[in-house]
């Protein structure tokens, strides 16, 4: 049982990992994105964030 314990904890703590990860670099980009229109001039699009969202639902559970 301790095992599994184990087990278990090893992955949530490798799952907040990728999660921080995945946070990190979608701020990343936005920054990049804020930047390059800033300088361009260029008519902001909307940034969507459907890939990003179905990623992080997965992580919803803990």
């Amino acid at each position: 049982m301790r095992k599994v314990n184990a087990l278990i904890s090893t992955y949530c703590d490798t799952n907040i990992n990728i999660q921080h990860r995945f946070d990190y670099q979608c701020q990343t980009n936005m920054m990049h994105r804020h930047n390059t229109l800033r300088r361009t001039k260029e008519e902001p699009t909307p940034h969507t964030h459907k890939r990003h969202d179905t990623l992080l639902s997965h992580f919803s559970f803990l």
